[in-house]
C-alpha cells in the first residue's frame, strides 16, 4: 500500500521539488580515478544547509557526461549494484533501510535511479564533516582490449538530474527542499593515460639502477677497516 501510495505522488512531488528554491539540502560527489577498462565506483552524500532537515525517503537520479577520452563509462546494471552503501555505518538510513533500490535501464545505461525509505524521519547535520553517505554508484569502463596499450585518459562527470529526484518527511505529505547547487555540482571521474612501452621500460631500467646503488652502497656500509 505504501509503495501504491508513494507511486501515485511521485509526478506531483517531483514538480514541487523542482520548483522549490527555498535553502535545504545539498547533494554532494566524491571525484574518484578509475583504471581503463575496469569496474569502480563514486560515493554520494546528503547534509542539510542548516542542520535542522528531517528526511525520510528519497528518489535520485543519476547520469554519466563524458567530457573527453575514449571508451565508454556506464553504470552497472540492476543486478551488478551491490548495493553496499546501505551496510555503511554512515549511509543515511542505516538500520532503517526498507525498500533500497538501485536501478540501471539497459536501453539507457549512462543514468541510474537510486531510492529508499525509513520508517523515522533522519536528522541531517550541516557540517561536511558530518554528511551522510547517500549512494555508492557502481561503473564500469569499456574499452576494446586493443585500445588499453593506446589509452590517453578520459574524463567524465557524474551528477544529480532533477527530473525525478525528491526528499521527502515520513509522512510523505512534507518534501524537504533541495538547494539548487545539488544540480550543478558534480562528480570527477578521471583515467590516467597508459604509459608508453618505451615510457614503461625506461620507468623499469630507471627502478632497477636506484636498487642497485642501494644495493652497492649498504655493502659498502658494512665495511668496516680493521683497528690496528
Amino acid at each position: 500500500m505504501r509503495k501504491k501510495l508513494f507511486g501515485i505522488l511521485l509526478p506531483l512531488i517531483v514538480w514541487i521539488a523542482s520548483t522549490t528554491s527555498h535553502a535545504g539540502l545539498i547533494v554532494e560527489f566524491e571525484s574518484v580515478q578509475m583504471e581503463p577498462g575496469r569496474v569502480g565506483s563514486i560515493d554520494v552524500y546528503v547534509r542539510s544547509s542548516d542542520g535542522t532537515d528531517l528526511v525520510a525517503q528519497y528518489n535520485t537520479l543519476f547520469r554519466i557526461t563524458r567530457i573527453s577520452g575514449q571508451g565508454i563509462l556506464e553504470f552497472q546494471p540492476t543486478a551488478e549494484q551491490s548495493n553496499s552503501e546501505t551496510l555503511e555505518p554512515n549511509y543515511v538510513f542505516f538500520g532503517d533501510s526498507n525498500d533500497f533500490l538501485s536501478t540501471s535501464e539497459d536501453s539507457n545505461k549512462n543514468e541510474l535511479t537510486q531510492g529508499d525509505i525509513a520508517f523515522v524521519d533522519v536528522r541531517l547535520d550541516a557540517a561536511i564533516a558530518n554528511r551522510r553517505l547517500l549512494g555508492r554508484l557502481e561503473m564500469i569502463h569499456r574499452l576494446p582490449a586493443d585500445q588499453l596499450s593506446t589509452f590517453a585518459g578520459a574524463e567524465y562527470q557524474v551528477s544529480l538530474v532533477r527530473n525525478t529526484t525528491f526528499f521527502a518527511r515520513e509522512d510523505l505529505n512534507t518534501l524537504v527542499p533541495i538547494e539548487e547547487a545539488s544540480f550543478t555540482n558534480f562528480g570527477t571521474v578521471t583515467f590516467a593515460a597508459v604509459p608508453e612501452p618505451s615510457s614503461a621500460l625506461m620507468l623499469l631500467v630507471a627502478l632497477y639502477s636506484i636498487g642497485s646503488r642501494r644495493r652497492t652502497q649498504d655493502r659498502g656500509g658494512c665495511f668496516r677497516p680493521s683497528q690496528g
